[in-house]
């Protein structure tokens, strides 16, 4: 079981003046009473700071700690909270630590204890946020108040709210009245089963990668697919779709983590660019179930597959609702409910949520949700958690770059992770250099080839002071990621295609790798992040498919083809050096990036895709991976066929290789015609009495 790393039970966020006369401390103490009455004695610890803040770096250190070190969040809302910069940090801060503890919308309670005027009505947000403002006698100018509290006045509608107003108008004495001790009673009990909510929701057993702690915004969102989601009648399907470039993975991932407690049976990625198949994607849940499948079920992808929903269904029965998020779908097919049923057929505690570019509607039996740009408020939240602002000046200036990006969160990403990396720049200098003036004209146009375009240029535009601070030697490592597929990029393979033309890389730093030195940056920028499974120090690690086409574009033809050209040599290289090793438990890792660049060059129609895919296979083959292995024997067989005609030899060394994986998963009737068709094949190229007509009567 996790160490649980929590020093406290709950959080109290309070403005101080609501505390002038104890009534907040007092209800604290009476709180804490209450629950040891009906535990038998428990103890809860509160983190309740009585001090005035009165620095950010003095709420920093008090409080931050404090914050990411609570299970749960007790707001006491008046109309001093919303007008307090204290208590609106904390609370934008508490979201991020209900995601990063897996229960969003579950770990904060507010307490409306003063009644705020229009925010249970239908008031506009920004007018509710007027009126505190006027009541609180806020100076002016208040613009940066309203676009602070008016985010915190839409969360608030979206939570249960525990309504307690008229206790704290009548004084210290109402804390001994019936009804608010039943109030004390109730709120004591659901702080204690919310921690255990807490507890649980860290047992949620995944794959996905870590929690991104940049992610900002999107509540909404995340919010409404829990909604979407929360349907136990029949298998439930959601989508998220929306261009390249906006979040759609990365929302999936943080749905994933930020309601975890909702998923005992586990979180689960499956790949699924490229493929048409959903059970073909579902294989690799084979990993999860491997002690459970016994070998004869992993010969053929039907068996295998039906063996990985067999554990599925006892998985579920044992420990509950399970959520596989199918990333990046490119293919409708694999949407429809031919395939789908093969998995929602187990019931409504199996949760399928997909990522797609394709046309939202594509598939009637699926819940879609279409993700826009970044909002504005988001987008600067997402901004200030990179490198917050030291003035309204510098507010105002990464407003500017948010309205000049539109929302588009890569951009956005990338400028917050280039101000983080370099201090001494500031928002105001880096508006005034973007250059986007000319395509404000084009934001609001709804043709969605010239949005992607739009975006291009905007991205270009923000990439240029990252690259302009990047050595040759960085930026030729990126531009060898934009030639191998996204989302696996072996750094080995980086390094070996860069050290030749910078061979100082290769030698020993005195006080460091110089290669790791030059990895590092573009980590840090967030230009390479790491894979599914790595950790801080990854190995493999995804490249951004719209900033490798940025690069590419940039290239010269000849310097493409270079690229291009050192690539497939490394990859012949490193194809024959698995070829030969004996070590598989250590170099198993580097065929997986060799499978995404076979699929990477069939997509594209790279020339040597047959071969790759076969190659690929071939390793798959080796480690008895049967089902990793058949797809891609067929895809390449296929692509030759359609290059050569079905005689050409190397249709024949495609037929007898898939032939030889039915033989060896006992398919005997199957790989019989395959073999004949190779020999005949063979025959007619070769003659009679060459040693592969041999291979094939053997």
């Amino acid at each position: 079981m996790p160490r649980d790393p929590d020093k406290y039970d709950f959080f109290v966020s309070y403005a101080r003046v609501d505390n002038r006369d104890g009534w907040i401390s007092s209800f604290v103490e009476e709180l804490l009473a209450e629950h040891r009455r009906f535990t038998g004695g428990r103890e809860l610890v509160p983190f309740f700071d009585t001090q005035q803040i009165r620095s950010l770096d003095d709420w920093q250190q008090r409080l931050y700690h404090g914050l990411a070190g609570s299970r749960l969040f007790v707001a006491f809302i008046s109309p001093n909270y919303f007008a307090s910069e204290w208590c609106r940090r904390e609370w934008r801060t508490w979201i991020d630590v209900e995601i990063a503890k897996h229960i969003l919308s579950a770990g904060a309670a507010p307490l409306y204890i003063v009644e705020v005027p229009g925010l249970l009505g239908e008031l506009d947000e920004q007018e509710v946020a007027r009126r505190v403002a006027e009541l609180c006698q806020l100076p002016p100018p208040r613009e940066l108040f309203f676009e602070s509290a008016a985010p915190l006045v839409h969360q608030l509608r979206r939570r249960q709210m525990g309504a307690i107003q008229p206790f704290y108008n009548a004084g210290l004495g109402a804390l001994r009245q019936d009804d608010l001790r039943r109030v004390l009673e109730n709120l004591a009990r659901d702080l204690d089963e919310r921690a255990t909510y807490v507890k649980q929701a860290a047992q949620s057993e995944t794959d996905l990668p870590p929690y991104n702690e940049q992610f900002t915004g999107r509540t909404d969102e995340l919010l409404d697919l829990r909604q979407r989601l929360n349907d136990n009648r029949a298998g439930v399907i959601s989508s998220i779709h929306g261009l390249g470039g906006v979040g759609k993975t990365e929302l999936a991932l943080t749905y994933a983590h930020a309601f975890a407690g909702a998923y005992p049976g586990g979180r689960f990625l499956l790949r699924c660019e490229g493929t048409s198949s959903l059970r073909e994607a579902a294989l690799v849940l084979g990993d999860l179930f491997h002690d459970q499948i016994p070998e004869e079920d992993r010969m053929t992808p039907d068996r295998h597959f039906a063996a990985i929903v067999r554990c599925l269904r006892a998985r579920l029965d044992e420990k509950g609702h399970i959520l596989l998020v199918l990333d990046n779908v490119t293919d409708t097919a694999l949407l429809g409910p031919q395939q789908t049923d093969q998995l929602t057929c187990l019931g409504g505690m199996l949760h399928l949520l997909a990522t797609t570019r394709l046309p939202a509607g594509a598939a009637r039996h699926i819940k879609w949700i279409t993700l826009g740009e970044l909002p504005e408020a988001d987008a600067l939240a997402l901004l200030e958690k990179y490198r917050g602002f030291d003035s309204d000046a510098q507010r105002r200036a990464a407003r500017q770059i948010v309205e000049r990006l539109a929302g588009f969160a890569l951009a956005v990403e990338l400028v917050g992770a280039w101000m983080k990396a370099h201090p001494s720049a500031t928002y105001a200098g880096l508006a005034d250099g973007l250059g986007l003036d000319d395509l404000d004209l084009f934001a609001e146009d709804h043709d969605v080839e010239l949005r992607r375009h739009n975006h291009q240029r905007r991205l270009q535009a923000v990439l240029g002071p990252p690259l302009e601070t990047l050595t040759d030697a960085q930026r030729l490592a990126l531009e060898y990621a934009a030639c191998l597929a996204p989302d696996q990029v072996p750094l080995p393979w980086l390094r070996e295609l860069v050290v030749p033309q910078f061979p100082e890389l290769a030698e020993p730093g005195r006080l460091g790798d110089p290669w790791e030195e030059l990895i590092q940056p573009l980590l840090r920028l967030a230009l390479l992040n790491p894979a599914a499974g790595q950790g801080h120090r990854p190995r493999v690690v995804r490249f951004h498919r719209l900033v490798g086409d940025l690069l590419r574009r940039e290239l010269t033809e000849d310097d493409l083809s270079a690229r291009q050209k050192e690539v497939e040599k490394l990859v012949r290289r490193r194809d024959a050096a698995l070829e030969q090793t004996t070590r598989w438990q250590e170099a198993r890792w580097e065929i997986e990036p060799l499978d995404a660049l076979a699929r990477h060059w069939d997509e594209n129609g790279h020339p040597d895709a047959a071969w790759l895919l076969n190659q690929v296979g071939v390793r798959w083959y080796d480690l008895a991976e049967w089902t990793r292995a058949e797809p891609l024997y067929r895809r390449a067989m296929a692509i030759n066929e359609a290059s050569f005609g079905p005689h050409h030899p190397k249709v024949g060394a495609s037929l007898n290789n898939l032939a030889a994986l039915l033989y060896a998963t006992n398919r005997l009737a199957e790989a019989e015609p395959l073999y004949r068709r190779a020999m005949a094949i063979n025959e007619a190229s070769f003659g009679p009495h060459h040693p592969k007509v041999g291979a094939s009567l053997n």
